[in-house]
């Protein structure tokens, strides 16, 4: 016997022939799904129950119903789970060559779990770090961290995105929204409103509407007496907008609240319709956007707004779109200008106020520009503010508005393509990992993982991952743009902003990654590694500010303690002697200039040296005649250096890279690694092998 089964007994004598007709059932459906792998419902129905229904029915000679389904259907399915699950991770899977976890290559079941917890980027950044730069994240995905594989995926000559995912939020079998149009032609026809609708002239108009919202906002954050939320204000902000443009009107998130819950409806349809079709409920979305449409065009346009152009209300089409396409294109502009905008809105001002030194800069900037009485709101001044511009392609880069990129798919029947240096076989999805890309050394260096938007004053026009342009690229991004800026002037131009007391910056994202390279705090780190090895006497409280004010003055007090230069020169020695360790290059890489007149100071250094040496110097004179170059510079150095940017290098020999280190730091490290510059040859004994190792 098989199994006891309320009471009754299951008999083993089961015909072989039929089980053999079960077998060969399950991989022949196998096979079609694969062969054709459609999305019909009606099709996976059959797949699934027609044909162990079929054999089910054989076996009602000899058995009771109940045990004719149990195995009829328990042996097919299970033939044909172990079918699919055999090839995914075999040998003869069109991805098998890719590496990944066991789990993911057999189903997504995993990955959608950690979809659920929100941290799908993170956790996709951790394959990338242990598998390489494509990873297998489903049985017929893969995840590329390579910025060659960019414009062959996704540039004018790139794959389709994957439609599959935008099955349920297709309100009618006859009509896609824009971004989920695969047809060249279709797309083409489809997306000429909206490049009219998003071109300059058309932003230039839109500035009006734009800027009542961005006051209200501003406004509403100076009148709250307790801490605002600014993640929900500003989700509150681009609905209002984003509803003002697409529909005329229609949102009061900002003085209401979310109290219809249209807000929570709209975001609703944009993450879970991709699972299930909302669209296809009574009283659901689809009814509440068809509402708003017919009354928009029943209402006419009241000003130019980007409804005016989808509904070719300024006659340039031959004839007006279908209700049903204007009802999908209202819905992207909120799904797609709302949630992204406000996200990085919100990323944008936490990066600045955990980095008030960037807070700062950005203030005096504002300042500059846009000074008390002057209008903020005004877009004059925009493309005259670089930093403002570095903040916002900063804050893109570690935050991207969709950090596991967009997927897109081999065709069937193309034999598949070179993705960059990787094959990606047909009918299989790819997509660029633009977290890991944005975080990945080799793209952003140094401080991959800090907030430091010099790089991008350093960078200035470089052409990088983040803005490469492909025809399908979004056309709305000048319109986030124009509110981002337009926010961030008026918000610094009327508010002093701080960080709640008590609210700790590291709950905003759990990713500790972040916070162990930000460049002061890898300063302190260094410091305090050496203060204990370097000093007893009390001396290491305040030694930042006491050694730059020793080099400047010649003088400094410490803990009640008054030191000299020859003080100053004994700490200095001190800390040297402790260095050999340390990485310089992740401390505080150097300015470029000040680079080029380390390298010039040095060079006239060793040739004043090479005129005077006509015989062989013994090894204590020559460490005495380097000391007093060490005691000259000391002597010359003024007022110090400043602030100053830094910039990443390679790393080369001991002493040229110990002169470009030095120049490159703040406070007492500057100072320090400037004074071992001349001496480098006497306190380290490094070989160029153990500087590159680090």
């Amino acid at each position: 016997m098989l199994s006891e089964l309320d009471g009754s007994a299951i008999p083993t004598d089961i015909p072989c022939g039929i089980i053999l007709v079960l077998c060969l059932a399950a991989l022949s459906a196998h096979f079609v799904f694969k062969r054709y792998e459609t999305y019909n419902i009606a099709i996976h129905a059959g797949l699934l129950f027609l044909p162990p229904a079929g054999c089910a029915v054989l076996f009602l000679n000899q058995y009771r119903p109940i045990d004719a389904i149990l195995i009829s259907f328990g042996t097919y399915l299970s033939v044909l789970v172990s079918s699919i699950l055999m090839y995914r991770i075999s040998p003869f899977h069109p991805l098998a060559q890719y590496p990944g976890p066991l789990l993911n290559k057999l189903s997504k079941f995993r990955l959608a779990c950690v979809a659920g917890s929100g941290r799908q980027y993170l956790y996709i950044q951790k394959l990338h770090e242990r598998y390489g730069d494509i990873v297998r994240i489903g049985p017929n995905e893969v995840s590329i961290r390579d910025v060659s594989a960019i414009l062959p995926l996704m540039g004018t000559k790139g794959y389709r995105r994957v439609l599959v995912y935008w099955i349920g939020r297709n309100i009618s079998p006859n009509v896609n929204y824009l971004v989920a149009i695969s047809d060249q032609r279709e797309h083409a026809r489809r997306r000429k409103p909206w490049i009219r609708a998003f071109s300059p002239a058309a932003l230039k108009g839109y500035e009006e509407i734009t800027v009542k919202r961005v006051a209200q906002l501003v406004n509403a954050l100076a009148s709250k007496s307790d801490d605002p939320d600014l993640g929900k204000w500003f989700s509150y902000f681009t609905f209002d907008v984003m509803n003002d443009l697409a529909y005329g009107g229609g949102s009061e998130m900002m003085r209401d609240g979310d109290t219809g819950g249209s807000g929570t409806c709209t975001s609703l349809t944009a993450h879970s319709s991709s699972v299930i079709s909302l669209h296809k409920f009574p009283g659901s979305v689809k009814e509440m956007d068809k509402l708003r449409t017919i009354k928009r065009i029943r209402d006419g346009s009241l000003a130019h707004d980007v409804f005016y152009y989808l509904n070719n209300e300024d006659g340039v089409e031959s004839s007006p779109p279908s209700l049903d396409a204007l009802i999908c294109d209202g819905n992207l502009v909120i799904i797609a200008g709302a949630d992204t905008t406000s996200s990085v809105l919100t990323n944008l001002f936490f990066c600045l106020l955990t980095n008030r030194d960037a807070y700062d800069r950005l203030q005096s900037e504002v300042d500059t520009h846009y000074p008390p009485g002057e209008d903020a709101l005004d877009t004059k001044y925009h493309a005259d503010m670089p930093f403002l511009n570095a903040v916002i392609n900063e804050t893109l880069r570690l935050y991207p508005a969709t950090p596991d990129g967009s997927q897109r798919i081999a065709e069937k029947g193309s034999g598949g393509r070179m993705i960059g240096p990787y094959f990606l076989p047909e009918n299989t999805s790819a997509s660029v990992h633009f977290y890991s890309v944005h975080r990945d050394p080799r793209n952003f260096s140094p401080f991959t993982n800090s907030f430091w938007p010099d790089r991008w004053l350093i960078a200035a026009g470089e052409d990088t991952c983040a803005h490469q342009i492909t025809r399908k690229n979004c056309v709305g991004k000048n319109l986030a743009l124009q509110e981002l800026r337009m926010v961030v002037c008026l918000a610094m131009q009327k508010l002093d902003m701080r960080l709640s007391p008590g609210w700790d910056p590291k709950s905003y994202e759990e990713d500790e990654v972040f916070w162990n390279e930000d460049p002061k705090a890898l300063q302190d780190s260094e410091w305090a590694k050496l203060s204990s090895d370097f000093t007893n006497r009390r001396l290491t409280a305040g030694k930042e500010s006491a050694l730059q004010q020793g080099f400047d003055e010649g003088f400094a007090d410490v803990d009640g303690h008054e030191l000299g230069q020859e003080d100053l020169l004994r700490e200095a020695r001190d800390i040297v002697s402790q260095l050999s360790n340390v990485r310089f290059s992740d401390i505080a890489p150097p300015d470029l200039e000040a680079q080029r007149h380390a390298r010039e100071h040095l060079e006239s250094v060793m040739e004043d040296d090479n005129e005077g040496m006509d015989f062989e110097v013994p090894e204590e004179v020559a460490e005495k005649r380097k000391m007093e170059k060490l005691e000259d510079m000391i002597a010359q150095m003024g007022a110090g250096s400043g602030g100053v940017e830094r910039q990443q290098q390679d790393r080369v020999w001991p002493t040229p890279f110990l002169a470009q280190a030095a120049i490159g730091c703040k406070g007492a490290t500057y100072a320090v690694f400037l004074c071992m510059s001349p001496v480098t040859l006497i306190f380290t004994t490094a070989s160029a092998e153990d500087v590159h190792d680090g």
